[in-house]
């Protein structure tokens, strides 16, 4: 999906990060095969590895460090627009399910995947 590609893009994810890929796996599995939302570590993760041929510890670490260091070095204002507060504000960054959840949301509501 494109899409998810641009959104990181907007936000400053570093694509040459290795959790980058399996961020972007996991979005689009949910956005394309849950109609509920799944369990991110006994649904997404054993996916996203078994699609990267890897375990699901480094998959679960390697998504949360990408999401951290998009939110120390990504662009704040679009950031702020997509997560709602600011990675300079005192709300701190998402979890990696949160992360998940609000951009699977954004994209279902714009292609009306409800």
């Amino acid at each position: 999906m494109a899409e998810v590609t641009q959104i990181f893009h907007e936000i400053g994810l570093p694509p040459h990060f290795k959790g980058y890929e399996y961020l972007r796996t996991a979005i689009v599995f949910v956005v394309e095969h849950c109609k509920v939302p799944p369990l991110v570590i006994k649904e997404i993760y054993p996916y996203v590895a078994k699609q990267y041929f890897t375990n699901v510890a480094c998959v679960a670490r390697l998504i949360s460090y990408v999401i951290e260091i998009t939110w120390d070095r990504g662009d704040a204002d679009t950031l702020n627009s997509y997560f709602g507060y600011s990675p300079k504000s005192k709300h701190g960054r998402p979890t990696s399910c949160e992360f998940i959840a609000i951009m699977v949301d954004h994209l279902r509501l714009k292609y009306r995947l409800y």
